[in-house]
């Protein structure tokens, strides 16, 4: 199954040193989402005890990925680690899958915690592994698999494993998130 693949394939490259826990609450191509299938999702959200975890990865499709995160990104804004969305633009195994990347920038940016709350990460198709509020993503370019944010500049990126703020986007600064 994918989110177990996921993992074998992350640990396989980067180690076994992080400890994950699946749920899965649902497994579906992300077209199929409905209102009862997103409640779904985001109730098993509203039972995380977030003070066991350093932070939530939640795997999904891109396409619809902006409309779950954003919904998210209102009602968990407040949480105390960062709760990650992941996408991949193909299939795990297929060549040019960015699924891997997306998912280890992901810890990343859990282990370093630069800011709480709700985020998406995907690589764009410079290979530039891009940061976004879940509230300021749109949807995906339908042709080329791309996001982009409302301000025009994704909040940040992830480089070498840390988080870089991009300045001057008229995006909050970590402080003003941080704040709840």
């Amino acid at each position: 199954r994918s989110p177990y693949r996921l993992i074998s394939m992350y640990e396989e490259l980067y180690g076994k040193e992080i400890e994950f826990e699946v749920i899965n609450p649902v497994s579906l191509l992300s077209e199929n989402m409905t209102p009862d299938i997103l409640c779904l999702l985001l109730n098993e959200l509203h039972k995380v005890d977030y003070r066991k975890y350093s932070g939530v990865i939640i795997t999904h499709g891109s396409d619809t990925l902006s409309y779950t995160a954003a919904f998210a990104g209102l009602l968990f804004y407040h949480v105390p680690v960062p709760v990650v969305f992941v996408a991949s633009n193909y299939p795990l195994l297929q060549p040019g899958s960015n699924g891997l990347a997306n998912f280890a920038c992901g810890v990343d940016f859990i282990k370093e915690k630069p800011a709480c709350g709700v985020f998406v990460i995907y690589q764009d198709d410079q290979g530039k592994n891009q940061v976004y509020l879940a509230t300021r993503l749109q949807e995906a370019d339908p042709y080329v698999d791309q996001f982009r944010d409302v301000t025009g500049q994704a909040f940040g990126r992830m480089e070498d494993g840390k988080f870089i703020r991009n300045e001057g986007t008229g995006q909050p600064s970590l402080e003003e998130i941080n704040a709840n």
